[in-house]
């Protein structure tokens, strides 16, 4: 406890600093209730967080808080978009009885899902009528494809317990998510203030993982063992030397990954709401030493495919080229004078050769998986890893890490699978490409180039990062606003 006492009192430290940048940053655009609602719901979560002797402590606290607070913001999908990242999403099982090992493993984003997203989806069914009722888009058909094709797949798991849990991780951990976000086409300003939501919550863990870099120091590990989470991730990881950060992510590429996506968000909308010049250029410092921060090269390489699409969709896309490419060749030639300098460098795919292996792991598991899915190619198997061509794959710490979501949706669904999931996210890149022509609005066009250029930093990404953690939540929520935006789009078009 005193441990977690001395680690929160840093903690509060260095979020008092980061809610004193982002007040000046969002002042304009963010009204003085939402930010000072959102600030308080962070500091309790934390403060509960890592004062609680058990995970349901916490769980019963947080309950109260969260139930207190959303009654003071009417925007809950800001709320929870916000909440999400607080503390990690490892949890505690729900034991059984009667021969039954245990129901789930609960966690606070399940938690939040239920207080917070289910009673909006219920609202937003009841209240549904002829008159508002919008027709689906096709990206949206094709969501509600893939999740009756998961749910019909888990019947083919051996025990009811199974089918269940898994019926009820599909409900809150990606129905949810998605129906409510796909769904704030209603207001302009609802969609604004659940990005800049996200941008803040991003903002905070990146001050965060750059303060555990520096002190190699990985703040949020004795807060796992503290609530007793079973399925808690090594925190303290390292690469040439350095403490690769983590903040509440559980893994540097989860937070790398979180961090690109919001840096190219911001990249995006930074001129259209962000006034204050002084304090815009050091958030977005802070976003981009947060991205570093993790030494994770998928995320890298995700960001710079960002700002290159965002070049594309520019007025002058042959100009803002030969800015990115003499911006990045100064860049490197900066780092190369520099120890630090040279470490970074030498962890870029083809130039660098720490930790080479990884790249031959990848290629490996390619292989593998390819084999073990031709035998059941149409929806693929539950029992895949138990494969033999899988199992020469289990790694040190006994689990065979599927680095590639594509991969994973391959070998869990099929061929079917991995075409609906495909199919939806190039869909959406397509129809969000469409909605930004379709707008004469510059604000709906900025928003627009944002949510496409981290689309595609996100499908980049994920060939390069299995389902973990945060990471599923971060794709399921973009493809949903990125449908709000499209429908918004169309409204305001017709108007």
């Amino acid at each position: 406890m005193l441990q977690n006492i001395k680690t929160l009192i840093i903690l509060l430290a260095i979020f008092f600093v980061a809610f004193f940048i982002l007040k000046r940053l969002v002042k304009d655009i963010l009204s003085a209730e939402i930010f000072s609602t959102l600030q308080r719901a962070w500091y309790q979560i934390t403060v509960a967080a890592f004062l609680s002797v058990n995970f349901w402590m916490f769980a019963f606290i947080a309950t109260v808080c969260v139930h207190h607070i959303k009654k003071h913001i009417k925007n809950t999908p800001a709320l929870f978009i916000f909440l999400l990242f607080a503390i990690p999403t490892a949890g505690v099982p729900i034991y059984g009885f009667a021969g039954i090992n245990y129901f789930l493993v609960f966690d606070f984003s399940k938690l939040l899902s239920l207080m917070l997203l289910f009673p909006v989806a219920f609202s937003i069914y009841t209240k549904r009528n002829e008159k508002n009722k919008q027709p689906l888009l096709l990206v949206e058909k094709l969501f509600y494809l893939l999740i009756v094709l998961k749910v019909i797949l888990t019947f083919r798991i051996a025990t009811t317990t199974v089918g269940i849990r898994s019926i009820f991780i599909i409900f809150t951990d990606v129905f949810l998510p998605f129906y409510v976000f796909s769904k704030l086409q209603s207001s302009r300003q609802r969609l604004k203030e659940v990005l800049l939501a996200f941008l803040m919550a991003m903002t905070l863990l990146s001050f965060v993982g750059i303060v555990e870099t520096v002190k190699h120091w990985s703040f949020y590990h004795a807060l796992t063992e503290s609530l007793g989470f079973v399925n808690a991730n090594e925190f303290s990881i390292s690469r040439d030397g350095m403490l690769r950060s983590v903040a509440t992510s559980q893994q540097p590429i989860v937070l790398g990954f979180m961090i690109a996506v919001a840096f190219g968000l911001f990249f995006a909308v930074k001129n259209m709401y962000f006034n204050n010049n002084l304090i815009r250029k050091f958030t977005l410092l802070v976003l981009l030493f947060g991205l570093i921060a993790p030494f994770s090269r998928g995320p890298w390489m995700g960001a710079i495919s960002m700002l290159i699409v965002l070049g594309l969709l520019g007025k002058t896309p042959v100009v803002t080229m030969i800015r990115i490419m003499i911006g990045t060749t100064v860049l490197l030639g900066l780092m190369s004078v520099s120890e630090s300098g040279k470490k970074i460098l030498n962890m870029l795919p083809l130039i660098g050769n720490t930790e080479s292996e990884t790249f031959d792991y990848r290629s490996r598991l390619f292989e593998s998986a390819f084999n073990v899915a031709n035998r059941t190619p149409l929806f693929g198997s539950d029992n895949y890893l138990e494969q033999p061509e899988m199992e020469v794959m289990r790694q040190g710490q006994g689990i065979v890490d599927i680095t590639n979501t594509y991969l994973q949706v391959l070998l869990d669904s099929g061929y079917v699978g991995l075409f609906l999931f495909s199919a939806l996210i190039l869909g959406t890149m397509a129809m969000l490409y469409k909605a930004i022509k379709l707008t004469n609005d510059n604000e709906l066009s900025s928003i627009g180039k944002g949510l496409l250029s981290a689309l595609v930093g996100v499908a980049l990404m994920i060939a390069d990062v299995s389902s973990i953690s945060f990471v599923p939540w971060m794709y399921w929520i973009l493809l949903a606003i990125s449908a709000s935006y499209i429908k918004l789009v169309k409204l305001e078009s017709n108007a």
